[in-house]
């Protein structure tokens, strides 16, 4: 027997054995949409007027008609159960929604179901997974503002929803000491709702937790930017208080006495960098200049992606790898080469960028799906990470280049050295114009070994 999901937690979608389908008409997709998540049977006059709010009696149950026959045909039938007054759909078909699965979960989780903390965590994870977006991302129908209401309604409620098991999710992480992973859930929280001041003080109070003041400071700065140009509100108390106690203590850090001389500090063990750079079958040769301009670059806390620019065979990998390999005290968690040539997807960028850092995404139990979008996993992974990553060959993909902007924000410690033939046009880029090797123009030159061409020689 054939299996009919339903996904809303996002844009309306609808899958045959695991097989896309589609109706011919929104109005279809509304009523298909609004029996699966009230899953009860309403009358006829009631679906009609609801939806045909415009037309009379008669005239709305006609086109209520038609509807139904239009699902029957498309989809197939056997997922509605209609009668002469009533409609719902089928309690016989095989059918799932993923609004149902979530709100199972949601009351599972409120009514105290769920008692070990492994029980609320995967529960939880699971509900987390299913949430796309927002309910029923981009659809509407004009002609119905009940629907639209009722639209609305649902998307607020599941929002809210969301928003707490989120929070709950970060406070379970963050008491295991798994920072990135509640940090994850806070930005996936704060995705949906901007404004929510409780999920920014969290986030503060986790990049404290992980050591990034910095960081903390600055997702107080986006949220009073944020405030003051879309509401021209300012921050709550509270929030200010939590910001004023960490921009005091990071105060005090940097005031603190230093350790008298018969206190000597101690050294901390000297550790390796890890590093996949490719190792060179030849020596570095010249471009001391181009260098040096990277090494300012990189030093330069303000520079979060340098582009070196420049035609094919100008040397820009061989340029970003010997650049890199000098930077081990300013980037203690690695430096990692990723290669872009093999991608045929800007969407294969987070997943090269994981392999290349030995990172794995988490899937469900069992499962091929991803209990946590990918993206964001790296981003919480990467949140506390001072890392440079290299990445080479970005022509072919340039329409990934935002996914660089995504991490950065997320990531305050990170850096991108990234080789291209082109820019990627990104606010954060810095671009170095890179050209070939500097070679004698005149026939007659007393100072060959000035040039950094000759001495390949």
């Amino acid at each position: 027997m054939s299996r009919l999901s339903i996904s809303l937690l996002g844009p309306f979608q609808i899958e045959i054995d695991g097989r896309p389908a589609a109706t011919a008409h929104r109005k279809a997709s509304a009523i298909l949409a609004y029996l699966a998540v009230t899953n009860t049977s309403h009358r006829r006059e009631s679906l009609a007027a609801f939806f045909w709010p415009d037309y009379d009696s008669s005239g709305s149950l006609a086109y209520l008609r038609r509807i139904l026959y239009e699902i029957n045909h498309t989809i197939g039938e056997g997922w509605l159960a209609t009668s002469q007054n009533l409609v719902s759909m089928s309690p016989d078909g095989d059918w799932e929604c993923d609004v149902l699965r979530f709100q199972e979960i949601y009351r599972s989780w409120k009514s105290g179901e769920l008692s070990r903390e492994q029980e609320v965590l995967h529960a939880l994870e699971e509900a987390a997974a299913i949430y796309r977006d927002r309910f029923m991302q981009g659809f509407s129908l004009p002609d119905s503002a009940s629907f639209d209401d009722w639209q609305t309604l649902q998307a607020e409620n599941i929002s809210r929803q969301l928003g707490e098991i989120s929070q709950t999710l970060a406070e379970i992480y963050k008491d295991k000491g798994e920072v990135g992973n509640s940090i994850a859930h806070i930005r996936c929280w704060l995705d949906m709702d901007p404004y929510q001041e409780t999920a920014h003080r969290t986030l503060m109070e986790l990049y404290t937790a992980a050591g990034q003041r910095n960081a903390a400071l600055r997702q107080y700065d986006k949220l009073f930017r944020k405030l003051k140009t879309d509401l021209k509100i300012q921050p709550e108390a509270e929030t200010t208080a939590i910001y004023n106690k960490i921009k005091e203590s990071k105060a005090s850090l940097v005031a603190a006495e230093p350790l008298r001389d018969a206190e000597p500090p101690v050294q901390p063990e000297k550790q390796t960098v890890p590093k996949n750079l490719p190792v060179p079958p030849t020596p570095f040769v010249g471009r001391t200049e181009d260098l040096q301009e990277i090494s300012h670059l990189l030093e330069n806390p303000d520079t979060r992606l340098i582009t070196l620019v420049g035609p094919g065979g100008a040397g820009k990998t061989r340029l970003s790898i010997e650049a890199a390999r000098n930077q081990s005290t300013s980037f203690p968690h690695g430096i990692y080469f990723v290669s872009l040539a093999p991608l045929s997807s800007h969407d294969s960028i987070p997943g090269a960028i994981a392999e290349s850092i030995g990172f794995t995404f988490k899937r469900e139990p069992g499962k091929e799906t991803f209990r946590i979008d990918p993206l964001e996993q790296l981003k919480g992974y990467l949140s506390e990470k001072r890392m440079l990553l290299l990445l080479d060959n970005f022509e072919h993909i340039l329409e990934g280049a935002p996914y660089l902007s995504d991490i950065l924000s997320a990531a305050p410690g990170l850096k991108f050295l990234a080789s291209s033939r082109e820019r990627l046009n990104l606010r954060e880029e810095w671009v170095l114009e890179v050209q070939g090797m500097t070679y004698p123009k005149e026939e007659h030159n007393n100072h060959l070994e000035e040039f950094s061409a000759i001495k390949l020689f």
